[in-house]
């Protein structure tokens, strides 16, 4: 067992995603709340390790339906990482925090202020990312979900079109490529550990 914070807390954040993947939400939400006190302990408040176990979090609550909660996590992810350097792992966990938040919106019923954040994830996805990227095409898909919920059916199909292509250009071997019912399910991974201290 390491006696490192920082290796410990990566360590639960794997096994807190694990099982948020798996649906063992209560189990994933005591190992993903453990690893963010290790971490601000270690690095502090705004680190993007923090902010990224704090998207993690997010999405577990909002699975669990406590969207409150799940939003001011995701607030607090998108806080941490406004003076965060603008490098490419730092720009994908700024995408991935305000999609977190745009689907704790949606979720809610609040389609204006959910779409504003989607279409400011495609814009850093797009620009930080490239337009190619699957955390780009999580993005469009989750977009096309927001336009169906709100009646916009044409306009959701041509996003989910969207997604899938980028989905397909990027899909790499041994990969199930999901088709459109399912994509709005799938994400990418969040735990990138690739911040060390300081």
């Amino acid at each position: 067992m390491s006696t490192d914070p920082i290796a410990t807390a990566c360590r639960l954040h794997e096994q807190a995603t694990l099982h948020h993947q798996r649906q063992r939400l209560d189990r994933a939400e005591t190992l993903c709340r453990r690893s963010l006190r290790l971490l601000q302990r270690a690095v502090g408040s705004d680190h993007p390790d923090v902010a990224n176990v704090l998207t993690a979090l997010a999405g577990i609550l909002d699975d669990q339906g406590r969207y409150p909660e799940a939003e001011r996590c995701a607030r607090r992810s998108m806080r941490a990482l406004r003076s965060a350097p603008d490098e490419p792992d730092v720009q994908r966990l700024r995408v991935q925090a305000a999609q977190r938040l745009a689907n704790i919106l949606r979720a809610q019923g609040r389609y204006q202020q959910a779409e504003l954040l989607y279409r400011r994830a495609l814009t850093l996805a797009k620009k930080a990312l490239g337009p190619e990227d699957l955390d780009t095409a999580g993005v469009l898909n989750d977009l096309g979900v927001l336009s169906k919920y709100t009646g916009r059916f044409g306009r959701a199909a041509r996003l989910y079109r969207r997604a899938l292509a980028r989905r397909s250009t990027t899909t790499s071997a041994g990969w199930s490529m999901p088709g459109a019912a399912t994509l709005a399910a799938s994400r990418s991974p969040a735990g990138r550990w690739r911040f060390g201290p300081g």
